[in-house]
Formats: C-alpha cells, sequence, structure tokens
C-alpha cells in the first residue's frame, strides 16, 4: 500500500487528487489530507439546497462535487481527511466496515470510542465525528471520510444550512443532518493536527504495510490539469445538479409575486412570474431576460442589470429579485 500526506489545501486539487490516483495508482492507497474552507457535496446532490451559499459567498468558501455519492460535508483546515483506494474485489455491495476498522483502531489508541452511527459516518459520545462516503470504478473502491479535529463548528452550522423547506423540489439526495463534535476535547493527550496526521498514516501503515511516497511534479501538473478541468468549473459543481423545481414568493414594492422556474443542467429553461396587481408586462419582460439564463448568482444578476422599460428596474429591486432566485 502506498501512504501520502498531501500538504496541499486547495479543495479542487485534492478531489482531483482522489479521482487521479483512483485511476492511475497500480496498488492500494492510503492518503491523508486538509482543504481550506469549503463545502463538498455529493455527486447527486443540489448545493442550493444542501448548503448556505449566499454565507459561502461572503466568506470566500468555494462549493465543489465529488465523484462519490452521499451527503455535503463542511472542510477548512480543522478537518482531516482520508482516502482509502483499494481493489472492489468484484463485490458491488459498499462496505464501510472494513475501512473504517483501521480508523476506529486508531481513534481507540487516541482516546476516543468511535462508533458506526449506522449508516456510514462514525460517532463519539453520540456526536458525529466523522462522515464517509465511496464510489466505485473500474475494479476498485475509493473510500473517503472526513475527521473533525479542531474545525470551526460554527461556521460548519452557517455553511450547512439548509434551503428554506418546499423552495426546491427534485430528486436529488439529501444529507443526513446530526450533531457534530471535534475530536480534540476527547484525545487522552492533546496533539497538533499535523502529528495527528502523522500518528494516523502511520498506524495504518503499521496494520497494513506498505511504504510513504510524495506526488511527483508530473503527478501535481497532472492532477492541478484534472482540477482545473473539472473541479474549478462551475459546470461540475453547479451545473451537474439533478433537475429540480423552485418556487418562492416575496414582497416587491407593496406587491405579492410568486416566481417558479424550472432548472435542468444548470439552465432555467421555464420561468413564471404572478401577481395579481403588477404591471403583466414587467413580468413578461422578467421571463425573457431570465429563461435560457445560467442559475448563477453572477448569471442572473448580469440578466437583470439595467432598466427594464415598464417600471424601470432599480438597483434594490434588482438586488430583491436575485436574492429571491435562490
Amino acid at each position: 500500500m502506498l501512504y501520502i500526506i498531501n500538504e496541499k489545501c486547495d479543495p479542487a486539487f485534492n478531489l482531483a487528487a482522489e479521482e487521479y490516483l483512483l485511476g492511475m495508482a497500480g496498488e492500494p492507497v492510503f492518503m491523508v489530507w486538509r482543504s481550506r474552507s469549503s463545502v463538498i457535496i455529493g455527486r447527486n446532490q443540489n448545493p442550493y439546497r444542501q448548503a448556505d451559499t449566499f454565507y459561502l459567498d461572503r466568506i470566500g468558501a468555494p462549493v465543489l462535487r465529488r465523484i462519490s455519492g452521499g451527503g455535503a460535508v463542511y472542510h477548512d483546515t480543522g478537518n482531516i481527511n482520508f482516502t482509502l483506494i483499494r481493489p472492489s474485489g468484484g463485490k458491488p455491495v459498499v462496505d464501510y466496515h472494513t475501512p473504517l476498522r483501521p480508523i476506529r483502531r486508531f481513534l481507540n489508541q487516541m482516546g476516543v470510542t468511535a462508533g458506526l452511527d449506522g449508516s456510514n459516518g462514525l460517532v463519539a459520545g453520540g456526536k458525529k465525528i466523522s462522515g464517509n462516503a465511496q464510489h466505485i470504478h473500474k475494479g476498485k473502491v475509493l473510500h473517503h471520510g472526513t475527521l473533525l479535529f479542531d474545525a470551526d463548528l460554527d461556521v460548519l452550522a452557517r455553511a450547512l444550512r439548509p434551503a428554506p423547506h418546499g423552495r426546491y423540489q427534485d430528486r436529488s439526495v439529501d444529507s443526513v443532518r446530526q450533531p457534530v463534535a471535534n475530536l480534540l476535547p476527547l484525545l487522552k493527550r492533546k496533539i497538533p493536527i499535523r502529528a495527528f496526521m502523522e500518528q494516523l498514516a502511520g498506524s495504518v501503515q503499521a496494520d497494513q504495510g506498505g511504504r510513504r511516497i510524495q506526488f511527483s511534479p508530473a503527478d501535481e501538473a497532472a492532477i492541478g490539469q484534472l482540477a482545473h478541468n473539472r473541479y474549478h468549473r462551475w459546470q461540475w459543481n453547479y451545473g451537474r445538479t439533478p433537475a429540480y423545481r423552485f418556487s418562492n414568493t416575496i414582497q416587491l414594492g407593496g406587491h405579492e409575486l410568486t416566481i417558479a422556474m424550472r432548472v435542468s443542467s444548470g439552465t432555467i429553461h421555464e420561468i413564471e412570474f404572478s401577481a395579481r396587481d403588477l404591471n403583466a408586462r414587467f413580468m413578461g419582460e422578467l421571463r425573457q431576460r431570465l429563461q435560457g439564463c445560467r442559475h448563477s448568482r453572477a448569471d442572473v444578476a448580469d440578466a437583470l442589470s439595467g432598466d427594464l422599460a415598464a417600471p424601470p428596474l432599480k438597483a434594490d429591486v434588482r438586488k430583491t429579485l436575485a436574492k429571491a432566485l435562490f
């Protein structure tokens, strides 16, 4: 088995590194890594439904889509991630018990009794400390998980705040929300996060055997290209969201305005505005501007820029409308 302590904190690079290793590694791999503040959603999730994207924009934290399923997780440099890539043995059944066994053993050595939560996570003291997901590809299984070590749990709670109930209707996968806790207060001996990562990799290596490696310049170049082509792109992170319907009702200049739209492949294909006493021409012009637009904050703001003929679209009205569409 190959062991890598990945020092990069770019979430796009790190997701690309997992995918690169899944395709290129000729033997099992165990990688430990961290990412700066970001939300990582499952392959079949709707980012607008699972995370507070307004808040994430304000703090400069991106949303990225991984290749595995499951729910949304928050990453920051106080959160440790581990990746295990191994042969699937021709079994299509997802198995979380086997890859989590050495993780649980190590946590127990560190004074933390971690149990399975009944699905794909680990709990300690009744609170979740680890979320996990898997992806099977060409005879290999990619298992990756989080370990909340010293993450900012207040930011985590804000970042993963879901959209108001009923605003999005779709068949995307929903996240399972549980109380969470950091590992650092639970350890029998407090150590820095980097030392914890080293000890985690060393514990698995002592159990499984193998050798430590680092990414070569050629590896890093290939991973960086994959990050650029996939994980840095809106088309992957947002455009791959399963089709959804959106509805919202707002007050606009003393009028009650109802918005209903259908989005697929990240594009607004149908949008309707209705209000009992609002100018029909105004609503028609809004529909004309937004239909065919990408459902992204930047594209919607651009579509609403400038004045509409009836009535003139003032800056505060544009801002209210742009926010109401998410």
